[in-house]
């Protein structure tokens, strides 16, 4: 990737030879180049080039990353003077990372049963095995399959993405007491 920028900056400006060099208004057009690339566009292969396509929103997301990554370094390791904020100057436009982000998808509804039967059917034999050497034919789960269970009826039945399952504090749940009828 920081060779496809060097040959964009060649391209593009060859009075610029070190990364010293580079400013704000460099970095914003860059930013801007990117949103317009190609897929194999400033590739070392020409073949792979296809002008009809546009790089994807996640592969314009990897660039920027990567040359926010390589200026934010060279600060920190004071190899080069800071004259702009890389966080800020190669910051992904929101378009981008709107169009980056995968859009839900509609389950019928046998694929959904099929989905909870499974989760809720969850035993150990449906999980793949941790570490299986040579030296035991006996297979160990990374996890305890209690938790495991919990985790897929929480992703069945609370509509939680993995992330917000992630930033979930211990003893968060608050048990239902059945309720009495007053007759």
């Amino acid at each position: 990737t920081l060779l496809q920028i060097g040959r964009w900056l060649a391209d593009k400006h060859p009075e610029i030879s070190s990364p010293d060099q580079w400013t704000r208004n460099l970095a914003a057009e860059f930013v801007a180049a990117v949103d317009q690339m190609h897929k194999g566009q400033y590739a070392l292969n020409k073949r792979h080039y296809d002008a009809d396509t546009n790089l994807s929103a996640n592969a314009k997301k990897n660039i920027l990353a990567t040359i926010k990554a390589f200026f934010q370094d060279m600060h920190e390791w004071e190899w080069i003077k800071r004259r702009f904020d890389p966080t800020r100057s190669f910051k992904v436009p929101g378009h981008i990372i709107t169009a980056a982000k995968t859009p839900p998808r509609v389950l019928s509804e046998d694929v959904w049963a099929k989905l909870i039967w499974a989760g809720l059917n969850l035993t150990e034999d449906d999980i793949e095995p941790y570490n299986l050497t040579r030296d035991s034919l006996t297979p160990v789960h990374k996890y305890p399959i209690e938790m495991l269970q919990a985790l897929v009826s929480i992703w069945l039945f609370a509509g939680l993405r993995s992330d917000e399952i992630r930033r979930l504090r211990v003893a968060c749940i608050r048990w239902q007491q059945p309720q009495e009828d007053d007759t």
